[in-house]
């Protein structure tokens, strides 16, 4: 009697496992996902190559990189990179990581398939990075520009944790992707010299350095009133001036020394001040700071004394 008792709860036990084993699999109880290998990229980067046999519906497909043992097995580790393609493919596939790989570092990897809500892994591997591939900048536009301007960068590898600098002054992007950028030319107060490189510069350390860059060159072509009184409104009309009032520093020669005077108005052809003091010179010496550039001049306005 012991010994039926004993032989039930055996196939009870096998039986159910099997059950158990089955249910996970769903429909795709014949589904291979095979992890095969990996390749490191000469210029920075990896290449995965996995298989898949006998999918049979539509489903999401790829790889999964960790930095850690078992982290290609959790779909919810937040420290994974995860590539993905859509579609119902049977046969060997490979993709690239290009972005956010330390050089030196072992990273696991793995092939999966996500099908009637289950996912399906293959056998996690490892490889040791070379690092991220460099940022490719193929097209800037417009590559003259005034502070403030929008530019646009089109390239490659760029990923998705990066900074802009122009020169060594970091800018505020308004679009970021792998293969896009729209950034701002940025004002620095202390700059002295206008920008001349645009850098992108990844956060694994690659970067690359656009060095055909410029800026407009500010132009005064006349001031008026030509005859100017103290505490007139007087208007510089000129050409490719900042758009913000602080960012044109204007200033009149007294006495050797310049002092600065308060623009109240600008615009891309027009700064206006008022000259609250005294004008000191029959002809003023003005000097303007606009788009880091400094313009001086002394002949295109007189000033009408008492």
């Amino acid at each position: 009697m012991r010994k039926t008792v004993f032989l039930i709860f055996v196939i009870c036990f096998v039986s159910c496992s099997k059950d158990d084993g089955s249910k996970a699999n769903n429909l795709n109880s014949l589904l291979q996902v095979t992890t095969v290998s990996s390749s490191i990229l000469q210029d920075g980067g990896v290449k995965l190559n996995g298989n898949i046999d006998n999918l049979q519906t539509t489903a999401s497909y790829g790889f999964i990189i960790s930095t850690y043992p078992g982290g290609t097995l959790n779909i919810n580790n937040p420290d994974m990179q995860i590539m993905t393609l859509n579609g119902m493919f049977n046969g060997n596939f490979s993709m690239e990581f290009r972005n956010n790989l330390q050089e030196g570092l072992i990273y696991y990897y793995n092939a999966y398939v996500f099908s009637d809500n289950n996912y399906f892994f293959g056998q996690e591997k490892q490889f040791i990075s070379n690092g991220s591939a460099s940022p490719i900048i193929d097209l800037v536009e417009p590559q003259i520009a005034h502070i403030g301007d929008t530019i646009t960068l089109k390239g490659q590898y760029f990923s998705n944790d990066f900074a802009v600098r122009f020169e060594d002054v970091l800018a505020i992007n308004l679009l970021e992707s792998d293969t896009l950028i729209k950034t701002i030319v940025p004002f620095h107060y202390t700059r002295e010299e206008p920008y001349n490189t645009i850098s992108v510069k990844k956060e694994t350390g690659e970067e690359t350095v656009f060095s055909d860059f410029s800026m407009y060159t500010p132009v005064v072509n006349s001031v008026e009133p030509y005859y100017a009184h103290e505490n007139d409104t007087i208007t510089i009309i000129g050409n490719h001036f900042s758009l913000e009032n602080y960012q044109n520093l204007l200033s009149m020669d007294i006495h050797g020394n310049y002092s600065g005077l308060e623009i109240v108005e600008s615009s891309r052809t027009e700064l206006k001040f008022v000259n609250a003091g005294w004008f000191y010179e029959v002809f003023p010496k003005l000097k303007l700071k606009s788009q880091f550039q400094t313009i001086e001049f002394d002949d295109k306005f007189e000033a009408k004394m008492p």
